[in-house]
């Protein structure tokens, strides 16, 4: 019994750590959507029209963009990564930013506006934003290119 104390202890005391140097290195909004990220999963084939995957060659992080586009406007929207917390909540916050958007302000957002809306990053992770927006951008372009065929 002593034991199992012991290791309880020892857990609460890790998180606890843990919990406080994400405070330190990350926002609430980056901590939030990475612990309750919007928007994740893969539409079903018979909506998602537009696909895009993107790799990161800083970091080896993958995310996948599956968006439904209806009438100009991105209707749906979801991801799933490979990636880090924080590719996690870059893609999860964009997500959030551009469903119900018309394709050109989707294709518009930047990393550095992305990078704000999450209330900063710390300098290792500034290629983050990018990794997402590229999957994005890739969906589009899937989708435009299955348009005009």
């Amino acid at each position: 019994m002593g034991n199992d104390n012991e290791f309880d202890d020892f857990v609460k005391k890790l998180q606890a750590e843990i919990d406080k140097k994400e405070q330190e290195d990350y926002s609430d909004i980056v901590r939030e959507e990475y612990h309750n990220p919007s928007n994740v999963g893969k539409l079903s084939e018979d909506l998602c029209n537009g696909f895009g995957r993107y790799t990161s060659e800083v970091c080896g992080d993958s995310v996948l963009m599956y968006i439904h586009i209806e009438e100009d406007h991105i209707e749906n929207i979801k991801f799933r990564t490979d990636g880090c917390g924080v590719t996690t909540a870059v893609a999860s916050k964009l997500s959030k930013m551009v469903k119900g958007k018309k394709i050109k302000d989707a294709m518009s957002i930047t990393p550095e506006e992305l990078t704000d809306a999450l209330g900063g990053l710390p300098d290792e992770h500034l290629h983050c934003p990018k990794l997402a927006i590229t999957a994005l951008d890739k969906a589009i372009k899937n989708f435009q290119e299955s348009k005009s065929e």
